[in-house]
């Protein structure tokens, strides 16, 4: 369907950042659902906080992760002619 490959492969990691994302927000949905069972237990509120600060984050971690997943999508269509292609990706990833 695709000849160009590098546009297949960038067509994929963009929609794996769109599920990290939806899966992100589906995890604060969880989060929220269980912190709020675990904190009618409990009459401190440092676990108020420390699940607040897990449930703000959450999204982040989750979009970063997919952003980390697809950049190696997309080095799987670079090839040596695309050597600054690979350099750019490199300084994302930090990749020596």
């Amino acid at each position: 369907m695709f000849e160009n490959k590098l546009l297949y492969h960038t067509l994929i990691a963009i929609i794996i950042v769109i599920a990290s994302w939806i899966i992100g927000r589906i995890l604060k949905s969880v989060v929220s659902f269980i912190g709020r069972k675990i904190l009618t237990r409990t009459k401190t509120t440092l676990d108020d906080k420390i699940i607040e600060v897990i449930r703000r984050q959450v999204t982040l971690l989750s979009v970063i992760i997919g952003f980390s997943i697809a950049i190696e999508e997309v080095r799987k269509a670079l090839t040596a002619d695309h050597i600054t292609h690979n350099q750019i990706l490199n300084y994302f990833c930090n990749y020596d």
